[in-house]
């Protein structure tokens, strides 16, 4: 189950960085657009955190993966 989840994570992440590019601040912190368009997040790839629900609730979220993602590609 946990897997799953993660790989449903990094998947979404694949998608989203086919189209969206994240803000960086600094070496390791993005600003990340919501999916939806309405909010920003706030990730820090150091500590592997996000200010989006998901990644409060205790998960590695979709908007980390992104912006590890877009990190690699830098």
């Amino acid at each position: 189950m946990i897997e799953s989840s993660i790989q449903a994570r990094v998947g979404r992440a694949i998608i989203l960085s086919t189209c969206m590019t994240p803000d960086r601040v600094d070496e390791d912190h993005y600003i990340v657009r919501s999916s939806d368009g309405r909010r920003d997040y706030y990730v820090d790839l150091e500590s592997e955190c996000c200010t989006c629900p998901d990644s409060i609730n205790g998960h590695t979220c979709k908007h980390v993966f992104l912006a590890t993602i877009h990190q690699a590609k830098a």
